[in-house]
C-alpha cells in the first residue's frame, strides 16, 4: 500500500434543519442552502466515503480496507471502519431523539449501536443544545411524556460555547439546537429514533422504539472537562468505542500512529502534515485519515486545532 495522509470527498446531506453554515464557515463546496451534515469519513452502507487525493483517488474506503486492512487500520481482519466522522451545521433544532446501545441495536436493527460525542466548532450567542434530563424523573412519567408529545419540557438545556466537548452515550435523549457547527464522532451506525420534531409533520416518529432504548437515569456528566496545553495531546475521553484528544499546534509536533490509524479532524486554523520527506495541507473543515502503517509524521502550524481520534 502507498502510505500517505488520505483525504475523502465529503458526502453532503440536505436536512430540514440545515442551512448555509457548512458552506460559509467550513468552505464546503455546494450550491445547496440546506446542507445539514458533511459525512467526512464513513463506511455506512449507502454512504461510503471515496478518496479525494493521491494514488487511491476515487477508491472507496471499504475497498481500501478489504485490500489493506493491516496497513490502513492496523488490524489484519476488519469488516468496516469502526467510526463515523461528521460535521453538522444547524439552522433550526434537530429532532429530539435517542440511539440504541450495541446490544439493542443488534437485536432491533442488526446494526451497531450509536454512542457519539460533539465538539463545538462554533456557536451563535443564542445557540442551545438539549441533552439528558434536567432532574430526576420516574420512568413512567417520562414514557407518558413521550406519548403525549411534551418530552421537551423534561430535557436539560445547555448554552454551548465554542471549544466545548459533550459525550452522548447510547440511550441518552438529546437534540442539537440552532446556531451550531459541530464536529461529531460516533460509532459506525445510522440508527436514530425520533421522539419529538418541534411540530414538523413530514418525518416519522419512533416512539415505541425510543421508549425501549432510552436510559431513564439522571446524569450530569455530559460536558467533558479537558486541558488545552499547546503542542501536546490533551486527552478528552477514552470510551469503549473511541478515544479523542485535542491538539493545538503553534509550532511543530511529532506524532506516531503506533500501529493504529489516526483520524485528524481540523476544527480551527490550518497547517501542514509532514511525512517521509513529503507534506500535505490540512485546514478548517477537513478530516484526514493517517494510515496505521505510516508511523512517524509531524504537524506544523502557527495555530492549528485538530481532534485526534482513534478506535
Amino acid at each position: 500500500m502507498n502510505l500517505y495522509p488520505i483525504k475523502f470527498q465529503p458526502i453532503l446531506v440536505d436536512k430540514v434543519w440545515g442551512g448555509n453554515m457548512m458552506a460559509k464557515f467550513l468552505k464546503k463546496d455546494t450550491n445547496s442552502s440546506n446542507i445539514g451534515e458533511s459525512w467526512e469519513i464513513s463506511d455506512v452502507k449507502g454512504h461510503v466515503s471515496k478518496v479525494a487525493n493521491g494514488v487511491y483517488k476515487n477508491e472507496s474506503l471499504s475497498d481500501l480496507i478489504s485490500k489493506y486492512p493491516k496497513e490502513l487500520i492496523g488490524k489484519a481482519e476488519i469488516e468496516e471502519f469502526p467510526i463515523l466522522i461528521k460535521f453538522l451545521g444547524t439552522n433550526i433544532p434537530l429532532s429530539i431523539q435517542v440511539h440504541p446501545n450495541e446490544e439493542l441495536a443488534q437485536e432491533m436493527e442488526n446494526s451497531h449501536g450509536k454512542t457519539e460525542m460533539w465538539y463545538v466548532v462554533d456557536a451563535t450567542d443564542d445557540a442551545e443544545l438539549y441533552l439528558g434530563w434536567k432532574k430526576k424523573f420516574n420512568k413512567e412519567e417520562l414514557v407518558n411524556a413521550y406519548k403525549q408529545g411534551n418530552i421537551k419540557d423534561y430535557l436539560k438545556t445547555y448554552k454551548p460555547k465554542k471549544g466545548e466537548f459533550y459525550f452522548v452515550p447510547a440511550g441518552s435523549i438529546h437534540a442539537l439546537g440552532k446556531g451550531l457547527i459541530i464536529a461529531e464522532i460516533q460509532q459506525t451506525s445510522d440508527v436514530t429514533y425520533r421522539i419529538y420534531d418541534w411540530g414538523r409533520t413530514d418525518r416519522e416518529l419512533h416512539i415505541d422504539k425510543a421508549i425501549a432504548v432510552t436510559d431513564y437515569n439522571f446524569k450530569d456528566d455530559f460536558l467533558l472537562p479537558y486541558t488545552k496545553e499547546e503542542n501536546t495531546l490533551n486527552k478528552v475521553i477514552k470510551s469503549e468505542f473511541f478515544e479523542t484528544y485535542y491538539l493545538n499546534v503553534t509550532d511543530s509536533f511529532k506524532m506516531n500512529t503506533e500501529g493504529s490509524y489516526d483520524v485528524l479532524m481540523c476544527v480551527g486554523g490550518e497547517g501542514l502534515i509532514k511525512y517521509n520527506s513529503q507534506e500535505t495541507s490540512i485546514k478548517l473543515g477537513e478530516t484526514i485519515l493517517i494510515p496505521a502503517g505510516l508511523g512517524e509524521y509531524s504537524l506544523h502550524a502557527k495555530d492549528l486545532k485538530v481532534l485526534r481520534v482513534k478506535a
